[in-house]
């Protein structure tokens, strides 16, 4: 039996942020919002893909050397997802309040 088939990178996606995605339009959650939490579910969901495929691999190998390509995805993945969560926590606010600006600009039409 392989180890591959204990452990399978799987990706498990955010299928409650897409369920109540109408729902929580009812209790006046701006969309922008669940849009930017379900993209950071996503990234989520990749990184832990990314790193139990890390895992495995460094499992197979017997060599551990210090300049490793893998490594060096893994890191630029890593900071690729903090980028995110970082312009997403800044740019929430501001893009909430253009949403809800546009909203009523819309309903005086």
């Amino acid at each position: 039996m392989y180890f591959s088939f204990l452990a399978l990178p799987v990706p498990y996606t955010p299928f409650p942020i897409y369920r109540f995605a109408g729902f929580l339009m009812y209790l006046d959650v701006p969309g922008v919002l669940v849009i930017n939490i379900e993209l950071i579910l996503i990234t989520n969901a990749a990184l832990s893909t990314v790193e139990l495929l890390r895992y495995r691999l460094e499992a197979a190998r017997p060599d551990q050397s210090k300049f490793d390509p893998i490594k060096i995805l893994v890191y630029i993945f890593r900071m690729n997802l903090l980028v995110i969560v970082l312009f997403f926590a800044g740019s929430t606010p501001h893009a909430t309040e253009r949403q809800k600006q546009y909203k009523a600009e819309y309903s005086q039409v």
